[in-house]
C-alpha cells in the first residue's frame, strides 16, 4: 500500500483495503468525489464503471470531465510489482509522480477505484492545509 504523506483523510481505511482485496491481484486507487469540478485539475481524474473498474485516468487535466480523483492512496498487489521495475527504468525522470505511474500502468492492467466518503484534504498545498485545520479541530 502507498499513501501520500500529504494526505488528510477521515474515510474508512479498513474498507479500502477489504475492498482491494477482493479485486486482487488488481491494483485499487482510493478517490475521492471533490465538490468543485474545477478544483480537479490539480490532480489525477478518474472515469469508472458500474463495477468500479477505472476506465480512463487522466493528469491534471486543464478541463476535467468529473469531480473524482485520484488521492495518493493505492493497494499495489503483489504480482504487479515488477511493473513498478519496468515503469522507472523506461521513465527515470517522472518516477516521483505517481499520477505518471497510475496512466502508464492503466495501459497495462486492471485499476479499480474505491471511493472514500468523508473529508479528504491534500495538505501539500497551504489552501487546504488551513481548511483541514478548520475541519479537524
Amino acid at each position: 500500500m502507498v499513501i501520500g504523506g500529504d494526505n488528510l483523510f477521515s474515510g474508512n481505511l479498513n474498507a479500502f483495503v477489504n475492498f482491494a482485496l477482493n479485486n486482487k491481484p488488481n491494483t485499487t486507487i482510493g478517490a475521492y468525489r471533490l465538490k468543485n469540478k474545477i478544483d480537479a485539475s490539480k490532480y489525477g481524474v478518474l472515469k469508472v464503471d458500474k463495477n468500479h473498474k477505472v476506465v480512463a485516468f487522466k493528469e491534471k487535466p486543464k478541463r476535467p470531465n468529473s469531480p473524482l480523483v485520484a488521492m495518493c492512496l493505492y493497494y499495489i498487489p503483489r504480482k504487479q510489482f515488477h511493473l513498478i521495475g519496468n515503469y522507472m527504468k523506461l521513465n527515470k525522470n517522472k518516477v516521483d509522480a505517481t499520477g505518471k505511474y497510475i496512466g502508464w500502468l492503466k495501459k497495462k492492467a486492471d485499476i479499480f477505484c474505491f471511493e472514500f466518503k468523508g473529508s479528504w484534504f491534500d495538505i501539500g498545498d497551504h489552501k487546504y492545509l488551513a481548511a483541514a485545520k478548520k475541519n479537524f479541530k
